[in-house]
């Protein structure tokens, strides 16, 4: 993990790319490059480790990450993020510990934006704030649906009573009288 230092301008056009910030005025976006952070992690390092205090609210510049939760019998791969994703929604809501790890898959930068200048940004610069809440709001949702059509496919590879009976009384049969 290394901070990466850039020029205001070049910086400017990096973010003012992003799907989270296109639509935020120009006036107003100079206000986040000018707290925010540009990180940059090398394949294999995490972002954010589950369990741990997140640090803020990310988005993906460059690279690409996977999102990794611990299960019941090891690690789960919950999904792949690449350019213009964003994570770390929670910490800007909740005092919690990360609900996932998020690791590199490939050498990425990142935009790190901490909950207090989060904060403070929506509250100096409404409009703006208003813009990026409602690509929060639309990223989550579609986190959910996504998550939603996943437990829809494991359901249907679930067997059902009448299959599982069928196969019980496969390798089960009735004992055979001599």
């Amino acid at each position: 993990m290394n901070k990466v230092e850039m020029d205001r301008d070049i910086f400017f056009q990096e973010v003012k790319q992003t799907a989270i910030f296109s639509c935020i005025e120009d006036a107003d976006l100079m206000q986040i490059i000018d707290f925010s952070e540009i990180i940059s992690y090398e394949r294999g390092e995490s972002i954010i480790t589950e369990g741990t205090e997140n640090k803020g609210f990310f988005v993906l510049l460059s690279g690409k990450l996977e999102i990794v939760k611990n299960g019941k019998w090891g690690d789960v791969k919950i999904g792949i993020l690449q350019n213009n994703a964003s994570f770390g929604e929670t910490s800007l809501f909740k005092d919690q510990p990360a609900t996932a790890t998020v690791n590199a898959l490939d050498p990425s930068t990142i935009l790190l934006i901490s909950k207090e200048q989060f904060t403070a940004y929506i509250n100096a610069h409404p409009k703006a704030g208003n813009v990026i809440l409602t690509y929060i709001v639309f990223s989550l949702l579609q986190k959910l649906n996504t998550t939603n059509e996943e437990r829809v496919q494991e359901k249907n590879l679930e067997f059902s009573p009448e299959d599982l009976a069928f196969m019980v009384d496969m390798f089960n049969p009735p004992n055979a009288e001599a």
